[in-house]
């Protein structure tokens, strides 16, 4: 599952946030 949030000021929050609450889940930033 990927998902694709774009580049933006809080992306690096989101990415920390949702990486610790989904660790099988690669999110693409």
């Amino acid at each position: 599952t990927e998902l694709y949030l774009g580049e933006n000021n809080i992306g690096t929050k989101i990415q920390e946030q949702l990486r610790q609450e989904h660790p099988n889940i690669q999110f693409i930033f």
